[in-house]
């Protein structure tokens, strides 16, 4: 398995809350948890359909199904 050698995120921009999703709202990137980016998700979804999601994001904060994302070594741990 190769090593992932990727971005990693430990929580979301707007709160300490652990990463969701990697969107894009306008021309800006930006790594949100589920909280946040609910209101914002697709129209048919019930959001305002403002974040296009960009990248799903593990719970080791790393891209999901990037190759190595779930090998570690892991340097985040959430509580």
């Amino acid at each position: 398995m190769p090593k992932y050698q990727g971005p990693e995120y430990a929580h979301c921009d707007r709160c300490p809350e652990p990463a969701g999703q990697l969107v894009k709202i306008g021309e800006t990137e930006t790594v949100l948890c589920y909280t946040c980016w609910h209101p914002h998700r697709s129209k048919g979804f019930g959001g305002d359909g403002t974040a296009v999601v960009i990248h799903w994001i593990n719970k080791y904060g790393r891209i999901m199904y990037a190759p190595g994302a779930t090998t570690g070594p892991f340097r985040i741990n959430h509580p």
